[in-house]
């Protein structure tokens, strides 16, 4: 159920891939992506990741009081998109984001970010209800919304790259309004600000910010130093190609969706039995991980002469490594789950900063040297590091019995 749900939602984008890359030149595929990186960014800073915050605490907060803290969430969401819009706007004019485009254009990427931060807080409670169904249905309307818009604005009208940021902006506003009143009705309960839960939410979300940040660095920096070093054209094509291992990434997202309510839900009760059962689970999903790395490249290869336009069809020689570094972040964020439990979120941001400084470094020498190929080397080899180093600390600072799960059954009588 989250598989599809996810993969009508969020893989709107690996979805959409068949059409954008026919009805779009490189360049326009190149300037949507850019598009794309600058609303990755500004959705880990409004807000702060409150969904993050949703995931840990559910479990440990009643309905009445989750509702204050949902209220005080769009609190935050708004005061910070208000004091964030003023520097985002003129930075935007400053370096010309958007290839010399109007400013209007500066305004539709920035309000699509901030209605996709109250999406993500809506899913996010939905999801932490186990509320299966419901998340997919309201994933088959989003999903139905973008879609419908896309083909007006950009097939049937032609606006082409133009097009693709508006009909975002009108998906994102009509599905919002349509969970937001699904929220009221779900916590309607009398909820005011309060100060105290201000300071609980930055407190548990400002010491991520950096790590948010490094993290969007990690995933889409590239698109800046291959612009500038190979070309618009590049980026494109580039990002038709790690778009397609958007599909390899729902994968792991609709897994994780699934297994963060119980998994926050059963290290609750620190039970010896319990914590050698999520130990397993979590080294057979590290397993399963790269058994679906080599069936997801071998069905890319099928598949990418009939899915990318003939202007992209040199896309694929950068999947493969593109999927590694995927495979290598979805094992991450299953064991950084075990950091954000234990409140150690400092070290995750130190890893992280690590990391993207790493990247920038493996960016610069390998485009400048191997061209766009670098861009997926040092995506693999980043997303390795880090999964390795948080391992290693989780391993390092977790009481969890990592090994224990491979004795036999019942040895432990014996002695």
């Amino acid at each position: 159920m989250y598989f599809l749900a996810v993969g009508l939602n969020r893989g709107m984008s690996f979805l959409l891939i068949p059409i954008l890359t026919n009805f779009l030149n490189p360049e326009e595929y190149g300037i949507i992506s850019i598009a794309a990186v600058i609303s990755g960014l500004l959705k880990n800073l409004i807000g702060f990741n409150p969904s993050l915050f949703l995931i840990v605490n559910f479990f440990k907060t009643k309905r009445d009081e989750l509702a204050e803290y949902l209220s005080n969430i769009f609190i935050i969401i708004l005061l910070s998109s208000i004091l964030l819009f003023t520097l985002y706007f003129y930075l935007g004019l400053k370096i010309t984001f958007f290839v010399n485009q109007t400013t209007l254009f500066l305004v539709v990427i920035f309000i699509t970010a901030l209605l996709m931060v109250v999406e993500a807080v809506v899913f996010t409670t939905i999801q932490m209800e186990k509320k299966g169904q419901t998340f997919f249905i309201f994933s088959s309307i989003s999903a139905f919304l973008q879609l419908s818009f896309v083909i007006i604005l950009v097939v049937i009208y032609k606006d082409n790259w133009r097009g693709k940021l508006i009909a975002d902006l009108l998906a994102e506003f009509v599905i919002c309004a349509i969970l937001l009143i699904y929220l009221r009705k779900q916590y309607p309960y009398k909820s005011n600000f309060s100060w105290a839960k201000i300071k609980h939410l930055l407190n548990f979300s400002l010491p991520l910010l950096p790590h948010s940040v490094c993290l969007w660095g990690m995933n889409f920096i590239d698109r800046f130093f291959l612009e500038k070093i190979v070309g618009l054209q590049s980026v494109g094509v580039y990002s038709a190609a790690y778009n397609l291992g958007l599909g390899l990434m729902l994968i792991y997202d609709a897994l994780q969706r699934t297994w963060q309510p119980y998994f926050f839900e059963k290290l609750e009760k620190n039970d010896l039995v319990t914590n050698r059962k999520i130990v397993k689970w979590t080294w057979l999903y590290y397993l399963f991980a790269f058994v679906l790395f080599f069936a997801a490249t071998y069905f890319a290869y099928l598949i990418t002469p009939i899915y990318f336009g003939s202007k992209f069809s040199e896309a694929f020689k950068f999947v493969p490594l593109i999927f590694l570094g995927y495979t290598f972040h979805g094992m991450y964020r299953i064991v950084a789950g075990y950091l954000y439990f234990l409140n150690k979120n400092r070290w995750l941001t130190l890893i992280t900063i690590s990391a993207v400084l790493l990247n920038i470094i493996l960016n610069y020498f390998l485009i400048s040297k191997y061209g766009t190929i670098g861009a997926a080397q040092s995506t693999a080899i980043t997303f390795f590091y880090s999964f390795i180093v948080v391992k290693i600390v989780v391993v390092k600072n977790s009481s969890m019995p990592w090994f224990s799960f491979l004795k036999v059954e019942g040895m432990e009588g014996k002695h």
